[in-house]
């Protein structure tokens, strides 16, 4: 095997002295090494390895005397910010963020310096990190910060992030939820924050819920629309919430929304009358007629009782184009009514 090279024994000085904050011999090593190309092993520079430690003045030097970019990357390690972020050092972290540092950026896993923040505890990292607007939910292969958090018994770091409206029901990998993780990381306290949370979130769900009802009673329909927004961050889930929105936006006229609304409600739950009922207002909103008694059959055949559906394909056989589509909606209301019945007849 050939001997390292001097330059290479050079640019591990120059790391090693980076890493222990040595400045004075870092400044000496960059006479003799581009520090910019330095790199170890693992692809860390000197800037990494700097930020890790905590070392302000070293990173200062890197970055405004010898231009070292702040967003460069380890192999699969991220910038610079996530060694800054997984240190704890909120000095060092802020410097690097007010010099163009990305807070959000992801490592070749998905990680955030959030992720990394959070997972060890470092709240003061983790308050900067959310001052900059970064997502309180990113996901990687392990979740997000705040399954990260849980799973490590970081309960101050947990109840920030709840407070920054960290979602406490996320599920990742179909099955651990940030709870889960706290349990089987047998912490009680971020246990107990979690379930505080959750039945808090739960509170809030319903009383935008209520609001919603209540301003859609008063005719404001705008502010109905802004609560059940309200709600369904809370419960996207919930095809209510977008039934009751598409019809705010059918009260305002604005067709378009109210079906995309009512679409997307028929979507998750296709075997309810009112989903079907709603798209086919939205649809007779937007003058598309025939889509529209598509659609109020298919509501009638979920709910053949129903004289609210009932009325409203009766209007629409007014407004058809033509005999021909008239008769086959007639027909398509008596097979609703009577699967079969149109058949018989006919034959």
């Amino acid at each position: 095997m050939a001997p390292a090279s001097k330059s290479s024994h050079s640019a591990d000085d120059a790391l090693q002295a980076a890493i222990d904050g040595d400045l004075r011999r870092l400044k000496k090593m960059a006479t003799k090494v581009n520090l910019r190309d330095a790199k170890d092993a693992m692809g860390r520079n000197a800037l990494h390895c700097a930020a890790g430690k905590g070392h302000l003045d070293i990173c200062r030097f890197l970055v405004e005397e010898l231009g070292l970019d702040v967003n460069s990357t380890a192999d699969g390690s991220g910038t610079s910010v996530h060694f800054a972020a997984v240190g704890g050092d909120e000095r060092v972290l802020g410097y690097l963020l007010d010099h163009g540092g990305d807070p959000g950026a992801p490592d070749a896993k998905g990680s955030t310096p959030l992720h990394d923040a959070a997972e060890q505890g470092h709240c003061k990292a983790v308050r900067l990190l959310l001052s900059k607007g970064v997502d309180v939910d990113p996901v990687n292969h392990r979740g997000t910060p705040l399954h990260l958090a849980a799973a490590k018994d970081r309960d101050q770091v947990v109840k920030i992030l709840l407070e920054h409206g960290a979602d406490p029901n996320k599920v990742v990998n179909h099955v651990f939820s940030p709870l889960m993780m706290a349990c089987c990381g047998h912490s009680l306290k971020c246990v107990k924050l979690l379930v505080k949370d959750a039945a808090l979130a739960g509170n809030r769900l319903a009383d935008a819920k209520s609001q919603g009802k209540e301003a859609f009673a008063k005719g404001d329909y705008v502010a109905a629309i802004y609560f059940y927004c309200l709600a369904m961050e809370k419960d996207p889930l919930d095809a209510t919430l977008l039934a009751n929105r598409s019809l705010c936006w059918l009260r305002l006229g604005e067709g378009d929304r109210a079906l995309l609304d009512a679409q997307q409600c028929r979507m998750m739950s296709p075997h309810w009358s009112k989903a079907w009922y709603r798209e086919g207002a939205a649809l007779s909103l937007l003058k598309d007629y025939k889509g529209a008694v598509d659609a109020f059959v298919q509501a009638l055949k979920l709910d053949p009782a129903s004289e609210e559906i009932r009325k409203a394909l009766r209007q629409m056989f007014f407004l058809l184009p033509s005999i021909s589509t008239f008769k086959e909606a007639m027909d398509a209301l008596k097979s609703a009514v009577a699967p079969g019945r149109v058949e018989q007849q006919n034959s």
